[in-house]
């Protein structure tokens, strides 16, 4: 997903979201999250130079995140940190999900 700002008619900035499906490894803990980022990160700096070319607009203007779905955690890729810690809400079924708002 890309969200575009923009001024008085032209792009200034961008954020990209990119929903990912991985698997979590229990066994990894808070690792698993840092070898994701890690191996996500090539395909969104890729985007973020795309969309910064393609909009015209500065590199630093782009901010890209990662939503993790499997355990509801969005982590900004060029910063490298989480920026929402577990967004989850509980089904009455009982099972987690990504809360949307909705």
């Amino acid at each position: 997903r890309l969200a575009v700002l923009y001024r008085n008619g032209k792009p200034y900035a961008a954020e990209i979201f990119d929903f990912k499906a991985d698997v979590f490894d229990p066994k990894m803990t808070l690792l698993w999250l840092d070898d994701r980022l890690d191996y996500h990160r090539p395909q969104m700096e890729l985007y973020a130079q795309i969309v910064a070319q393609q909009l015209q607009i500065p590199r630093a203007q782009v901010a890209s995140y990662l939503l993790m779905l499997s355990t509801d955690d969005i982590v900004r890729v060029d910063q490298s940190t989480i920026v929402a810690p577990k967004m989850s809400t509980v089904s009455p079924s009982g099972n987690s999900r990504l809360h949307t708002g909705r």
